[in-house]
């Protein structure tokens, strides 16, 4: 994953603020049942990227476990990464992925595909390091009108937040999996606000097809 800004302790403890928002457990408890789904239908490591300081991968072990996979973790905050070690000594983790070793079965991508500056690069490698039938979750945001993000960023606290790259909607979000090879098996909106940019996020299931 190629370093874009804001990238430190300050960033990692931000997310590690972020990861224990009741909306960022509920995306990721998502995820954990869209694991036990498709685990019984897929083998070979699982990957968490964008891992930041593994709170993901805390929340799966507790959820499910990983029923004896090796787990990877990529990302570019070393800071989150000597975090994520102490955490999961089991784990292995790494700042991109051309470290991992094993065929991936189970790629989790959270709030991290619109801070990405290089997205071809980093989906090609993540493509290689792919099984074939392994499944790939993108969690991300809706994308927030230009004229009212800095208004609701101020609202909620935030600064504006200089890291975004892209927003996808969700048409876009499919069309762009589709053109790195996944085939979509579920594109949908997740959340209980009725308005898209009130914390309701997109969660997309692809999966790379068997040869």
């Amino acid at each position: 994953m190629e370093k874009v800004t804001k990238w430190g302790s300050k960033y990692a403890k931000k997310a590690d603020v972020f990861a224990s928002t009741p909306y960022w457990k509920r995306e990721a408890e998502e995820v954990v049942k869209i694991f036990k789904t498709y685990v019984s239908k897929t083998s070979g490591a699982v990957l968490d990227l964008g891992c930041n300081t593994g709170r993901f991968i805390s929340l799966l072990k507790e959820g499910t476990g990983t029923h004896g996979n090796t787990v990877y973790g990529v990302d570019v905050n070393t800071h989150g990464l000597r975090v994520a070690k102490e955490r999961h000594p089991d784990c292995q983790f790494f700042e991109t992925p051309e470290g991992i070793t094993e065929e991936v079965g189970f790629t989790a991508f959270i709030h991290t595909i619109n801070q990405v500056e290089d997205l071809d690069k980093l989906m090609d490698t993540v493509w290689d390091k792919m099984k074939p039938g392994g499944v790939i979750v993108v969690v991300t945001h809706n994308p927030i009108p230009s004229r009212l993000r800095k208004p609701l960023n101020l609202f909620n606290g935030y600064k504006p937040d200089s890291t975004m790259v892209r927003e996808p909607t969700r048409g876009e979000l499919k069309q762009m999996m589709y053109e790195y090879g996944f085939q979509c098996k579920q594109a949908y909106y997740f959340g209980p606000f009725p308005i898209p940019f009130l914390r309701r996020r997109m969660i997309y299931v692809g999966t790379k097809p068997e040869v």
